[in-house]
């Protein structure tokens, strides 16, 4: 996964027994992620766009 244009960095979510990630700006901000179709995220069609947002904000 390259992060090196964009300066974010990966975070590993473990899901057991696989991970997931979250792409997080410099500060600590999260900004996207990358999940794989299993688990809880087996709902969502294949493509789909999430949302992240920090606490508090609209």
């Amino acid at each position: 996964m390259r992060t090196g244009i964009t300066g974010w960095k990966k975070e590993p979510i473990d899901m057991g027994g696989y991970n997931d990630y979250v792409m997080m700006k410099a500060d600590g901000t999260p900004v996207g992620g990358i999940c794989h179709k299993q688990g809880v995220n087996a709902q969502y069609p294949s493509g789909a766009a999430c949302a992240l947002y920090e606490k508090g904000s609209k």
